[in-house]
C-alpha cells in the first residue's frame, strides 16, 4: 500500500489501539444486542457458555478479596489513588446495591460504619484503616458478620465479588474483576467463533424466544424463524430458565447434537428438532467499495479473527477497485466499537504502520513494561 495512504490511516489506527488498551485488561460489561457477539446480562439477549460452581464458600476467608488487594498493592500504576478507607466504604456500598439483605451507612467523616444484615445490626470503627492490610483485617470482621446473618439462599460469592468491584471503582472506571464464568464467556466471545446452532435468543415473558436467526447455520437450515419459542432443550423445560443456563445447554462441541422443542404461532403442536452444532463465526469486520474507488471497512469489535478478516476485506477491496484505477483511499470506521483484545488492536494498527511504537504498557515503577512496535511488511517503502 502506498506510503501516503498508510500515513492517512495512522491516526485512526492508533486511536483504535489506545482505545482498547484498558479494555483488554479490564473488559467493560457486555450488553451487546447479538448473542453470538458476546455475553449479555441476565434477562437480555445471550448466547454464552456458563459453568456454575456452587461449592461452599467461606466469605470471611477473603480469598478473592485479599488476592486483589495484593495485586493492587504490587502493580497498580498510580499509588496516589489508593485510599483504603474510601475503598472499604465503596466496597460495602456496592455490596448493599447487590445484596438486598445488606444495608450500609457510613458517617460523614468515614470513621464508622453501621451495618444492617437481614435485621441484625452492628457498628464498625474504621478510623484506624489507613493501609490496605488494615482494610483487609477489618473486612474479615465485616464479612464474618455479613456471612453469619445472610439468608441461606444468598450466594456469598456475590458478596465478595461485589465488594471487590466496589473497592476497585475508587481507582478508575476500567479496573473490574470478572467472575470465572463471565471470564470464560469473554474468552469464548473474543475467540471469534464457537460451536452452536446460530440463533440469537432472549427471555420474553418467561419464554426463551428467538430474536434473530443467522444465515447458513444449523438453525436457518432447520427452518427456525424469528419469534419462535424454544420450549424444551432435551427433556428440560425452558420456562423461567436462566438465560445463561439455556445458552450453555445450546452450545457445545462442533458436530455434537442437541434436541430442542420449538413452538410457533399457528402451529398445531410444537416441533421437535435434533440439530448438529456447527462452527458459528462472529462477524467483526464489514466492508464495501464506495464511489470514487474509496474502500469502507467497519470494525465492530476486536476479537480473535479481526486481523485476519481485516486483511481479507482489504484484499477484496483492492481487487474490486483494480479494474478502475485501484483503491484511492480507505475509511476505517471504529464508531460504536466497544473494545476487545488489545493484541488484535495492535495487529490491526500494524497493518498500517511500518515502524515506531504502537503502544507501551507499564505498571507501578515500570517494573512491568511491555512495548509493542510496528513491523515493516513486504512492499513497505
Amino acid at each position: 500500500m502506498p506510503r501516503l495512504m498508510r500515513r492517512s490511516f495512522l491516526v485512526l489506527a492508533l486511536l483504535g489501539a489506545w482505545a482498547l488498551l484498558a479494555r483488554d485488561h479490564a473488559p467493560l460489561p457486555f450488553t451487546v444486542g447479538e448473542a453470538v457477539a458476546g455475553p449479555a446480562a441476565r434477562g437480555g439477549e445471550g448466547s454464552t457458555d456458563v459453568v456454575r460452581d456452587r461449592s461452599p464458600h467461606d466469605l470471611s476467608a477473603l480469598k478473592i478479596f485479599n488476592k486483589v488487594v495484593i495485586y493492587v498493592k504490587d502493580a497498580y500504576v498510580d499509588p496516589k489513588r489508593i485510599n483504603p478507607r474510601e475503598m472499604m466504604v465503596a466496597a460495602l456500598e456496592q455490596v448493599e446495591r447487590t445484596v438486598p439483605d445488606v444495608m450500609v451507612e457510613a458517617d460523614k467523616d468515614r470513621q464508622k460504619l453501621h451495618l444492617n444484615v437481614n435485621g441484625k445490626t452492628r457498628d464498625f470503627d474504621i478510623s484506624h484503616v489507613d493501609s490496605l492490610w488494615k482494610m483487609s483485617f477489618q473486612m474479615k470482621d465485616v464479612f464474618e458478620f455479613i456471612g453469619n446473618n445472610l439468608r441461606p439462599s444468598e450466594d456469598t460469592r456475590d458478596v465478595e465479588y461485589a465488594a471487590v468491584n466496589g473497592m476497585l471503582s475508587t481507582l478508575d472506571p476500567h479496573s473490574v474483576l470478572l467472575k470465572p464464568e463471565f471470564y470464560r464467556e469473554m474468552r469464548l466471545t473474543t475467540k471469534g467463533e464457537f460451536g452452536g446452532l446460530g440463533f440469537v435468543i432472549q427471555m420474553k415473558e418467561s419464554n426463551l424466544t428467538v430474536v434473530r436467526v443467522l444465515p447458513k447455520t444449523p438453525a436457518s437450515r432447520a427452518g427456525i424463524k424469528k419469534d419462535d419459542q424454544i420450549k424444551k432443550i432435551g427433556e428440560e423445560s425452558t420456562i423461567n430458565m436462566d438465560l445463561n443456563e439455556a445458552v450453555s445447554k445450546l452450545r457445545g462441541p462442533v458436530d455434537s447434537r442437541v434436541t430442542i422443542t420449538v413452538d410457533r404461532k399457528g402451529l398445531d403442536k410444537p416441533m421437535v428438532l435434533t440439530l448438529a452444532r456447527a462452527t458459528i463465526s462472529i462477524e467483526s469486520v464489514q466492508s464495501k467499495l464506495l464511489a470514487g474507488n474509496v474502500g469502507y471497512i467497519r470494525l465492530k469489535n476486536f476479537q480473535g479473527n479481526t486481523t485476519r478478516d481485516m486483511q481479507a476485506a482489504m484484499g477484496k477491496l483492492q481487487s474490486d477497485a483494480e479494474a478502475s484505477g485501484g483503491l484511492k483511499g480507505l475509511v476505517l470506521d471504529l464508531r460504536g466499537n466497544p473494545g476487545g483484545l488489545l493484541e488484535q488492536a495492535i495487529q490491526v494498527s500494524d497493518l498500517f504502520l511500518s515502524q515506531g511504537t504502537i503502544v507501551t504498557t507499564v505498571s507501578l515503577s515500570e517494573r512491568q513494561r511491555e512495548e509493542k512496535r510496528a513491523h515493516a511488511d513486504e512492499g513497505d517503502n
